[in-house]
């Protein structure tokens, strides 16, 4: 799991398996944002539903893996916001130990990601935001919560 975040950290690995995370279905860890955002309003639409798998997809979420069903599992019935909460935490725990460059890559994509489903639906007959005010608040915390770690980052480095 360490090789695949290209991190080594015994406390996040722990982390990682703690909440259920296998070297199996570890890759779907950083689409729980992206599921967040789409159960804000209590239901995910077929558009929604569509850029989360085109999203997968791209990461190498393929179909017929433990990966891809735990993920269908998610886009059927959502986890508990507890299991959301955690897994924000965990991901800004982990951004906190990657390379700077790979942190921010990382902190653009989670964000893009989360955006563009927020984006895959809403709106009345094609007019005004398709981002509801429930996404919105989530994309601030994410985007609060990664920049705090980024600090975090930046201030470890210091000290070292």
């Amino acid at each position: 799991m360490g090789e695949y975040h290209g991190v080594m950290d015994e406390e996040i690995l722990k982390a990682f398996e703690e909440m259920g995370y296998n070297r199996d279905t570890v890759q779907v860890l950083h689409l729980v944002p992206i599921l967040q955002v789409a159960w804000a309003d209590g239901e995910i639409s077929a558009a929604e539903q569509q850029e989360i798998l085109k999203i997968a997809a791209a990461r190498g979420v393929s179909e017929g893996t433990p990966a891809h069903a735990q993920l269908m599992s998610w886009l059927s019935s959502p986890p508990p916001p507890e299991f959301f909460e955690r897994t924000v935490s965990l991901i800004s725990n982990l951004l906190e130990a990657l390379p700077e460059s790979r942190r921010v890559d990382l902190q653009n994509d989670l964000l893009g990601a989360s955006f563009s489903v927020a984006s895959a639906s809403g709106g009345f007959l094609g007019l005004g935001s398709k981002v509801s005010a429930d996404e919105k608040q989530l994309l601030e915390r994410f985007r609060k919560d990664f920049e705090t770690a980024h600090r975090a980052a930046l201030e470890k480095a210091k000290k070292a």
